[in-house]
């Protein structure tokens, strides 16, 4: 359908992304008390660049350049970008290595968000015991290593599918003939801001007969905050579905890992290595105006899992 004269396409993409750090870095050890500061800033920079171009009506054999063609069929260009921009410092504290205690914060902006409500704080906190280093362990010789840790911490999520969430949007190119023309994409929504994961976890670690036995045992617990689901809305509205903080959910359970070294030779090593977990899912909070959200073949509401499928009954099922 290029006969009788020809015709050409082309497509570019181009991506390009840097992280900026700057870090200080400050240790001190006296005596027993062993201290470590780290303060620094990270910027974070992504841009994707389209462009599609295809003309027709070849004018001289041998050129594939756009101006040997007359007549424009499409031409089409995009640009994307994201930004993040933080802040952070961590501290890590031990005494004669048997006493552990960590502490960091972040201060953490992002352009997926409305400048009112991009920015967000998040913290963590960790402690550890080596047990096995107390003197009322000296006379146990087939422990080599008892550690006692918990800790809790914070963490951000913007991981929504756009990189424009919270503005409105008109999609561009829906022209009759001369007469330009647009459709609304897409409905605001400025309050939409961080999914926050709050993590605490308790574990024992430990080596016993000369480290050929190894493992752990950790119940954790992560509580996450302002779950971004997409939400649909009714067809009055244009059927549109939007980005939103719909609500609140928990992970918790138990892991347990034990390693063994069935043959520990100079040229040689077996392991043998068993791990068993447990997991709990519920959704403990949504929103008054939106008590129910369904999400494909689920449906999100306070007391069942995000996991649990909302499907049709057949015969019965």
């Amino acid at each position: 359908d290029g006969a009788p004269s020809g015709r050409a396409s082309k497509t570019n993409t181009k991506t390009t992304s840097y992280t900026f750090n700057q870090i200080v870095e400050f240790a001190k050890k006296f005596k027993s008390h062993n201290i470590g500061l780290t303060a620094g800033h990270e910027n974070y920079d992504w841009t994707y660049d389209y462009f599609y171009g295809f003309k027709q009506g070849q004018i001289l054999d041998g050129n594939i350049e756009f101006p040997n063609f007359s007549t424009i069929n499409s031409l089409n260009s995009q640009v994307d970008k994201r930004r993040i921009e933080s802040y952070f410092s961590r501290l890590n504290y031990d005494f004669a290595g048997k006493y552990f205690i960590s502490g960091n914060v972040r201060w953490d902006g992002n352009s997926r968000f409305s400048p009112d409500v991009r920015w967000e704080n998040f913290w963590g906190v960790g402690i550890g015991w080596r047990i096995d280093k107390e003197k009322f362990m000296a006379n146990i010789p087939f422990i080599n290593s008892l550690k006692l840790r918990s800790s809790y911490g914070q963490l951000g999520n913007d991981d929504i599918g756009t990189y424009y969430a919270y503005p409105a949007f008109y999609a561009l190119g829906y022209n009759n003939a001369a007469e330009p023309g647009a459709l609304q994409s897409q409905l605001d929504n400025p309050l939409l801001t961080w999914e926050s994961n709050n993590s605490f976890d308790l574990g024992l670690d430990f080596a016993l007969f000369k480290n050929r036995v190894r493992g752990s045992i950790e119940y954790y617990d992560r509580r996450s905050n302002g779950l971004i689901f997409d939400v649909q809305l009714p067809l009055s509205t244009g059927g549109f579905s939007v980005p939103t903080n719909v609500g609140n959910m928990f992970n918790k359970g138990v892991e347990v890992e034990v390693a063994y070294d069935v043959f520990r030779k100079k040229n040689f090593n077996w392991e043998f290595k068993v791990n068993a977990s447990t997991v709990k899912n519920e959704i403990t909070k949504m929103p008054p105006t939106n008590p129910e959200v369904i999400s494909g073949t689920k449906k999100l509401a306070v007391g069942v899992s995000r996991y649990e499928y909302w499907l049709r009954e057949w015969m019965g099922v």
